[in-house]
């Protein structure tokens, strides 16, 4: 059986997972065996070992396995979603992974088709962030209990104390994205965390597009983008106050999934977010929000005055 003429390009496993079949009852002349890529799936490809001699198909699978345990019909290669995954962590759109792959001389992913696995990648990965911060939830109860002896139900909800902080993607006062979390005091682990965006990128490309071509359209596609869940658009105000809003988010669900009450806020001096909380009294008006100034930004405002007095 000859394989020297084994010839063509394609994943490395796969032409020796071929190569090692054992094929009865059919020709091999003296062209041997061609590899063929008859059809392309975004980054995955059908790989076919033809005799060159007769023309008959000796083998015939493709070189990336699919994603048996994803839900979506019909299943996912992996080669595609790791590749959306690869550039998203990477901070590359489908426009970037175009080019990248241009230059390699390489198969890409339509921009419909990377989207459509980054929101699937995005549902995913917020499933599983809730998942995290529910343990981190359950971890923080059961430890303050212990720690405190309290004697208290599945149902009841218990009073913590913990450190709350809002982040930006870019410096200064522009950044499309900004992230609020809070952390326990006791074991340091994050109960929650909310993201406001003020960007989406079908928005910025498709909604762009049709905006400029078809503008009598732009209103329902926006409508049936929103309905659709696609929009990543969850803020409406400057991104200095996204903290604030982080902060009214996390408070108001506290209770029902986690049971804890977020009663002391250790932050910096001139926290808006706890002005906020004392104005909306997530927990009504009888349990106010206190607030506990972070020793370090205290130090920062002692230490030059100090100085100052030498």
């Amino acid at each position: 059986m000859r394989y020297a003429h084994f010839v063509g390009d394609g994943d490395a496993k796969t032409i020796a997972a071929v190569k090692k079949q054992k094929f009865y009852g059919l020709c091999f002349g003296d062209e041997g065996l061609q590899l063929r890529t008859p059809a392309r799936y975004g980054m995955a490809v059908k790989l076919e070992a033809v005799c060159r001699n007769c023309n008959n198909t000796l083998s015939s699978q493709f070189s990336s396995a699919k994603n048996v345990a994803s839900l979506s019909r019909p299943k996912p290669f992996v080669v595609n979603e790791a590749t959306v995954m690869s550039s998203l962590l990477s901070g590359m759109g489908p426009y970037c992974l175009n080019n990248f792959c241009e230059a390699l001389e390489m198969p890409s992913l339509h921009q419909k088709t990377f989207n459509k696995f980054a929101n699937r990648l995005y549902s995913q990965n917020q499933r599983l962030s809730n998942e995290i911060f529910s343990k981190a939830a359950s971890i923080v109860r059961r430890e303050h209990i212990r720690l405190y002896s309290l004697e208290v139900s599945e149902d009841d909800v218990i009073d913590i104390s913990l450190s709350f902080d809002g982040s930006w993607l870019t410096r200064g006062h522009k950044s499309l994205i900004g992230i609020g979390c809070v952390i326990d005091v006791v074991t340091g682990l994050v109960i929650d965390g909310h993201v406001c965006s003020l960007h989406c990128h079908i928005c910025a490309q498709t909604g762009k597009f049709i905006r400029r071509e078809t503008p009598q359209r732009y209103l329902q596609w926006k409508q049936e983008h929103i309905a659709r869940g696609e929009c990543t658009i969850n803020f409406a105000g400057s991104s200095g106050l996204m903290e604030v809003k982080a902060a009214e988010v996390l408070w108001s669900r506290s209770i029902e999934p986690h049971k804890l009450r977020y009663t002391t806020i250790v932050s910096d001096g001139d926290s808006k977010a706890h002005t906020r909380l004392l104005e909306l009294m997530p927990y009504g008006p009888d349990e106010e929000v206190l607030k506990e100034d972070c020793i370090n930004h205290v130090g920062k405002r002692l230490g030059p005055s100090q100085c100052s007095l030498r």
